[in-house]
């Protein structure tokens, strides 16, 4: 039976996990103009492999001042690699390669279709309950994702168009199922030391891949590209995991994943203000209903 103490320190938890991820929306919002910004002058690969490895520096020094044990237990170094490469390397790959393809605003309202993912994903995995304010949430979500995706919005003939939405929408496939299977356990490795090993992998991985492959690395350092590299290393990837990890904590993949649904119209607002990119009724109409999708899921108890 649940005290109330315990009923109070639950919706404590629960506000605080709300205010991580509003941090997180910010963060991640403001991002995914300044890497289309930064697109010229290096190719996503190694966008990726540097952002990685930074990140992995930064959370390996974070896990040393916070005196935190840096090396997991043997028996969650796989769990960790698995959840670094679904939650964290895959989908950024391809979330960063469609940027190639796509306007910023789009990519990023793809990408953030993941708790449309994470709601069968979390009921399959996680068993969580499917409430119905859950339900109609996701419904009315995915309703805008539909209209989103419409052919008065998106020019379905072209090849480059169509190689770029499914890049994002695995990408949001990806990380929905990761987020899922972050919450399978409890962890025994703290946190920062957590994001420091997925981040090494990831960028291990990457790199492997791209030698595989015979994708070439390419960058021209300029101000613009250390100062947006800087933000990405130190909080676009490294404080806002580190957040969203915690909010996971607490809130299950399906209520943290319509809380990132706000990051794309964070985007396409900061897109249309400084990178000129046109907002059209119907793409207004798009959002209105993914954030209404939003507020129904978060009255679900």
């Amino acid at each position: 039976m649940t005290t109330p103490s315990a009923t109070l320190e639950h919706r404590r938890q629960e506000r605080t996990a709300y205010l991580e991820l509003a941090v997180v929306v910010g963060l991640w919002g403001i991002n995914w103009p300044l890497i289309k910004l930064m697109m010229p002058f290096l190719t996503p690969l190694t966008l990726l492999v540097v952002r990685f490895y930074g990140a992995a520096v930064i959370a390996a020094v974070m896990a040393a001042v916070s005196r935190q044990r840096v090396t997991p237990p043997r028996e969650e170094l796989l769990p960790l690699f698995a959840v670094g490469l679904l939650q964290i390397a895959f989908p950024m790959a391809l979330g960063v390669g469609a940027l190639l393809y796509l306007a910023a605003g789009r990519a990023t309202v793809l990408v953030y279709t993941m708790q449309l993912w994470a709601l069968p994903l979390g009921w399959l995995i996680l068993k969580e309950r499917m409430t119905g304010w859950r339900v109609a949430g996701g419904v009315i979500g995915f309703a805008g994702i539909v209209l989103f995706l419409n052919p008065a919005l998106v020019n379905w003939g072209d090849r480059r168009v169509l190689v770029g939405n499914l890049m994002v929408i695995v990408s949001a496939m990806l990380w929905g199922a990761g987020s899922c299977c972050y919450r399978l356990r409890r962890w025994q490795t703290p946190q920062w030391s957590q994001l420091a090993w997925q981040f090494l992998t990831g960028a291990i991985v990457l790199q492997l891949l791209g030698w595989a492959f015979g994708i070439r690395h390419r960058i021209e350092w300029n101000w613009l590209v250390i100062g947006v590299m800087s933000y990405n290393c130190a909080l676009a990837i490294t404080v806002a995991y580190w957040l969203w990890n915690r909010a996971l904590r607490v809130l299950p993949a399906t209520k943290a994943g319509q809380m990132a649904s706000l990051v794309p119209v964070l985007s396409v607002l900061i897109s249309a203000a400084f990178m000129g990119e046109r907002i059209t009724s119907v793409a207004v109409l798009s959002m209105v209903l993914i954030v209404g999708g939003i507020f129904v899921t978060l009255r679900s108890k």
